[in-house]
């Protein structure tokens, strides 16, 4: 027995509507596939960026590894010598700032205290 293949129709009732759905659903579809292209677009253009940025980092590695090599070399004791220099004379520096403070304000005391016995003489 071989079964014989009939057509089947369904009553649609209404068409507008469904072909409006249609198109509305074609639209929708070629607006999402747009953005989907838009956003291969920006995946490969950041993906270029990175590789730019990381070929740059590169080469600013090796200059500063070819400036290392390219200074003298200076041992840690002399630096830390001469950080703890560097460290005394802020302190003296502070502190010399801290007296000429410490001077201006009682010179300003002075002249306010001048001032009024100046006024009280009158």
């Amino acid at each position: 027995m071989k079964l014989e293949k009939t057509p089947v129709y369904v009553p649609v009732n209404s068409q507008v509507n469904s072909r409006k759905r249609i198109l509305l659903t074609a639209v929708d579809s070629i607006n999402l596939l747009e953005r989907y292209e838009y956003l291969k677009q920006i995946r490969s253009k950041k993906r270029a960026s990175m590789s730019r940025i990381k070929t740059l980092f590169e080469e600013l590695h090796n200059n500063l590894d070819l400036i290392k090599r390219q200074l003298p070399y200076i041992e840690e004791k002399q630096i830390e010598k001469e950080e703890v220099k560097l460290e005394k004379r802020r302190e003296k520096s502070m502190i010399e700032t801290k007296k000429l403070d410490n001077y201006k304000q009682l010179d300003r005391e002075l002249r306010q205290i001048k001032d009024k016995l100046a006024r009280l003489e009158i």
